[in-house]
């Protein structure tokens, strides 16, 4: 039995006829196997936030596709020295919403570089703000010229 949040749950696997009896031992993991577990159930967190928040854009979208441009967003937003995942959920969110072009945008990176909060508040900011201009018809001096998706 194991739990997978990709195939929905606990599964549980039976062990086919003609097999060699297994030694009965304790399942080990190395320091380096349990890094690449964890590090990929938070790739999996960011995908399903990003399922939940923008369900038009990632519906039909293959969960490895999903977890490749988490990835992305994450080595991106870890540049921009955003540190904790409610940062990278966001910033995946902003990437995912202009089609990955705010990371190329001068006024953007230095605004979340600005200021005497972290990045990680940065762009919670950048993205309060952005939804607050797109309800009144403006657009954020960040993000002028820039294309955004209507933001949920």
């Amino acid at each position: 039995m194991f739990e997978s949040a990709e195939a929905g749950g606990a599964r549980r696997v039976l062990r086919p006829e003609g097999l060699p009896d297994a030694p009965s031992a304790e399942l080990a993991f190395t320091d380096d196997q349990i890094d690449v577990l964890n590090k990929r159930q938070r790739d999996l967190g960011v995908a399903a936030y990003l399922r939940v928040v923008a369900q038009d854009e990632t519906a039909g979208v293959p969960q490895e596709v999903m977890l490749a441009f988490v990835r992305r967003a994450r080595a991106s937003g870890q540049e921009l020295g955003i540190a904790t995942e409610a940062g990278i959920k966001r910033w995946a969110y902003l990437l995912m919403m202009t089609d990955g072009k705010i990371e190329n945008v001068p006024e953007a990176r230095a605004y979340l570089a600005r200021g005497d909060e972290a990045p990680d508040r940065q762009v919670a900011k950048l993205i309060g703000h952005t939804a607050r201009a797109l309800r009144e018809g403006r657009t954020v001096p960040p993000l002028e010229g820039l294309s955004v998706r209507p933001l949920r």
